[in-house]
């Protein structure tokens, strides 16, 4: 394997910086500047590297959604067989990633002004959900693939709802009271289909 370039390290270096300044103090003070003193580079050099803020902050939010779907991949393809055990999981502190809600929060508020950072937003939610889904339809054989679908979108709806709240800083008991509601809901699909 051959060692990577100084432009994709240099790039690398950018974009963790302008993550930990986000993380810090928002996307608004990510800017080509504090970034370049920060690594140590001028605002040319990181201008170079990504041509604009708005691009540098674009590449940045991919790279975090990119990494957000992969942990929900990796989480989901780990995950027990049973749709009892997967709603444990993902209502719980295990499953729990504060970094990226954080991150989520700065780039939802940018979204509402620019289309491409909400394009990828929404890429995320929707990879998100059809990740459960498909883990849902595949698990479920006993259920039509409708009413399978149905309840992974139910159950996405929940964690998600769940999850904001909690970033927002209201009690976890909410993750819990969540994922009493999912298992009521799981139930009910397990036994209308049973009838």
């Amino acid at each position: 394997m051959g060692r990577r370039s100084l432009k994709a390290i240099r790039s690398a270096e950018i974009l963790e910086c302008c993550e930990q300044i986000v993380l810090r103090e928002g996307l608004a003070a990510a800017t080509i500047s504090r970034i370049g003193r920060e690594v140590g580079l001028d605002r040319t050099t990181v201008h170079h590297h990504f041509g604009s803020q708005g691009l540098l902050h674009e590449a940045m939010i991919e790279r975090i959604i990119d990494g957000y779907i992969a942990e929900a991949e990796k989480a989901i393809s780990h995950a027990p067989q049973s749709i009892e055990q997967m709603v444990s999981m993902l209502f719980s502190d295990k499953f729990a990633l504060p970094r990226f809600d954080r991150l989520l929060d700065e780039f939802e508020t940018a979204a509402r002004q620019d289309p491409k950072i909400a394009s990828q937003v929404t890429r995320l939610y929707k990879t998100l959900e059809e990740q459960l889904v498909d883990f849902i339809v595949n698990s479920q054989a006993d259920l039509p693939r409708a009413e399978a679908r149905a309840l992974g979108q139910s159950l996405y709806a929940l964690l998600e709802g769940a999850y904001l709240l909690r970033s927002w800083g209201l009690p976890t008991s909410r993750l819990s009271v969540a994922r009493e509601a999912a298992m009521r809901l799981v139930d009910h699909y397990k036994t209308t289909q049973s009838k």
